[in-house]
């Protein structure tokens, strides 16, 4: 016995009382429909926030169907045909092809923002990038004193230096000025001084009673 729904060649293997084949029979279990529903959504987003589109027909979507959109646009609007990186001029073709946002907004797919680039160049724009992060973010980290300026991991080298770079760093923050970041006795967590800063008085102290000034200042 044939399945009932018209076009319909299986045979009826299950239920045959309801007349439906194996196919038919899960699609209306499962969807209320025989009809069959994709689940696939035509828009997603990955987690590195670029948009991906499904178009399992076109000539570089991936095993899944998907085709990132900025590669999708550029490569309908090339009608395919790419020969140059368009910062360096190498040959590139679509699998070595990386599609570059030239403001730098992964969301922002018009076609007056991509470009073809080749892997070099496009890896030395995520360079510039980094570069200019550390500019704008590491650089408040250096501190200035006696017309030296070094970071703070140089600065934690010094013999005349006892705070860790870490800690320079929190000082920096809270606005103090580069010679407490450096030089600011340090403290614990209740407001204590630490065990270093007390043998530092004490060594402080002996000095004194070496040198004949015998101090009254008690630990």
């Amino acid at each position: 016995m044939l399945c009932k729904i018209d076009g319909c060649e299986r045979e009826v293997t299950i239920r045959r009382g309801v007349g439906l084949c194996v196919m038919h029979y899960h699609r209306w279990y499962r969807n209320g429909t025989f009809e069959l529903k994709r689940k696939r959504k035509y828009k997603i987003i990955n987690p590195a926030g670029y948009i991906r589109v499904f178009e399992p027909k076109h000539p570089i979507a991936d095993s899944s169907g998907y085709v990132f959109e900025h590669r999708f646009i550029l490569f309908n609007h090339l009608d395919g045909m790419i020969s140059n990186c368009k910062l360096c001029g190498a040959p590139i073709d679509w699998k070595t092809c990386h599609v570059d946002h030239i403001n730098e907004d992964i969301s922002d797919n018009r076609i007056e923002n991509l470009r073809e680039t080749c892997a070099i160049c496009n890896r030395g724009r995520g360079q510039e990038k980094s570069i200019k992060w550390q500019i704008d973010n590491l650089s408040k980290y250096y501190f200035e004193y006696e017309g030296e300026r070094k970071s703070a991991a140089e600065w934690e080298k010094d013999p005349r230096v006892s705070v860790r770079a870490h800690a320079m760093k929190q000082r920096k923050n809270r606005g103090l000025s580069d010679y407490d970041c450096l030089f600011m006795d340090k403290k614990t967590h209740n407001g204590r001084h630490t065990a270093q800063y007390y043998k530092k008085r004490q060594i402080k102290v002996e000095e004194e009673r070496l040198s004949g000034k015998c101090s009254t200042e008690t630990l």
